[in-house]
């Protein structure tokens, strides 16, 4: 006979609990790990919202820097090299910005240096570095266009003979031509005309000249140097100062109370000469020009003869002086001889704030801007001169001698940086 065994109620109650109570656990665990993984997702998604938008804040902070060099003409003086703005607000984070000068951590000494900008964007806990490197694109003068150009009286005197190879003469007031230009001439008007073998026209309205301040901003990156009033079978140069300290980029300034003449020389460099209402003249045989290709040859704040002699040449013979000694090569040659000859000339640009005679048989090969507005004889020819004209100073101008200087972006030079 078979016998069935019956539970007690309570038990079976109580085993239906336990397996509630269990599933419940269960369902509970999949609950707190679902809301979890929710919190872990919302953390990830809010930590890479805010790493984009402190990238975002970044990047618009260098934007903001280039608009505001863009707009403001004078924006190396008026901000210089440091923090522009920090921790400023942007969106719902903060942005620093600072700028810095490669070269020699000074935006406010010349006008081409390139620029550095780096920004910091931060968002909660996000921080994002981007820098990039600006370059200048300067704009040089219309003036750079022609082998002379004054803002008074251009004057050929009679039986004189005023030659430009390859471009115009240009002033801004009259032209008077008592002898001959062998070139084009642009002028405001004509007193005289004389005979011009090429274009001649009127009417042309001003050109302008670079700004009043250019003289001393080359005097503030040169070193000064004493020489008396003569210049006399010297070499001055980056390696090669009779004076004093060098220069690494051959600029040297002279600030003379008297007149000043310069002969029988080479100077490889900027020589700048501050001489209010004084004269410097050029004389015998010289070669000057410059050592950097973006800085002028000659800058004379005040009034200027060029009177050398360019038919013969710069003779280390007849001078008894070498001119390319050790420190001082000329077109990469140096040595401890004194057989050498240069051409007697001046080459580069030439800028004279007064005025400017050219006598005898001068040449420039490169450009003279000659200032003075409004003035008799502000340019005069006197002798048998010429400019031959160098395009190069208009396609790369030098600086300073700029209407405009944009800032535009060095392509390869984003960089995400890390702290």
């Amino acid at each position: 006979m078979s016998r069935t065994r019956r539970f007690p109620t309570s038990a079976r109650r109580g085993s239906a609990y336990m397996i509630v109570l269990a599933t419940g656990l269960v369902v509970a665990t999949l609950g707190l790990g679902a809301l979890l993984a929710v919190r872990s997702q919302y953390r990830a998604w809010r930590t890479l919202t805010d790493a984009a938008e402190a990238r975002q804040n970044a990047l618009s902070a260098i934007e903001l820097g280039r608009l505001w060099i863009s707009q403001d003409p004078n924006w190396r003086s008026n901000r210089g090299s440091g923090v522009w703005a920090s921790n400023q607000p942007m969106a719902s984070g903060t942005f620093t910005l600072e700028a810095t000068d490669p070269l020699d951590g000074d935006l406010t000494n010349r006008p081409h240096d390139p620029v550095v900008l780096k920004a910091i964007g931060v968002k909660g806990h996000s921080r994002h570095i981007v820098q990039v490197t600006l370059t200048a694109s300067p704009e040089p003068l219309p003036a750079l266009r022609c082998a002379a150009h004054t803002g008074g009286q251009l004057h050929v005197k009679a039986g004189k003979l005023l030659i430009a190879a390859g471009s115009v003469y240009s002033t801004n007031a009259g032209l008077r031509n008592d002898g001959t230009i062998r070139a084009s001439v642009e002028a405001a008007y004509a007193q005289s005309i004389g005979v011009v073998t090429d274009t001649l026209t009127l009417g042309v309205p001003p050109k302008a000249f670079p700004d009043s301040g250019v003289p001393e901003m080359y005097a503030r990156l040169g070193t000064t140097i004493a020489p008396g009033n003569t210049i006399d079978k010297m070499v001055l140069s980056p390696g090669k100062n009779p004076w004093g300290a060098l220069n690494n980029d051959g600029v040297y300034v002279i600030r003379a109370n008297s007149d000043l003449t310069i002969k029988n020389s080479r100077i490889h460099g900027t020589l700048v000469v501050i001489c209010p209402g004084r004269k410097v003249t050029v004389d015998n045989n010289v070669l000057i020009h410059p050592y950097r290709a973006d800085y002028p040859a000659l800058i004379i704040d005040g009034n200027a003869v060029f009177q050398h002699d360019s038919s013969t040449k710069l003779s280390e013979v007849a001078t008894a002086t070498n001119f390319n000694p050790v420190g001082a090569p000329f077109e990469g040659s140096e040595d401890a001889d004194t057989a050498d000859e240069y051409p007697s000339e001046v080459r580069g640009l030439v800028h004279v704030t007064g005025t400017v005679q050219l006598m005898n048989t001068a040449m420039i090969r490169g450009c003279l801007l000659c200032s003075p507005a409004n003035t008799t004889d502000a340019l005069v020819c006197d002798g048998t001169n010429e400019i031959v004209y160098n395009s190069a100073l208009y396609a790369n101008p030098p600086q300073g001698y700029t209407s405009a200087v944009k800032m535009l972006v060095q392509p390869g030079t984003w960089r995400q940086l890390v702290e």
